[in-house]
């Protein structure tokens, strides 16, 4: 019930590759929902930057 209450406030782009790792606790929930926050920045800082070499 805790982990579905806080996968309610999590960014839309988050909520599927957390519920994909189906976290058992709060803590483990938190802990992995930086790492993937953390993960897709940077995935989408470097599409950004790169997106216009082409060009």
């Amino acid at each position: 019930m805790k982990l579905q209450y806080l996968l309610a406030g999590v960014k839309q782009s988050l909520t599927l590759h957390i519920a994909l790792y189906d976290p058992q606790s709060p803590e483990t929930f938190l802990s992995y929902a930086r790492k993937v926050e953390d993960t897709l920045s940077l995935t989408n800082t470097d599409y950004d930057s790169n997106q216009y070499e082409y060009y």
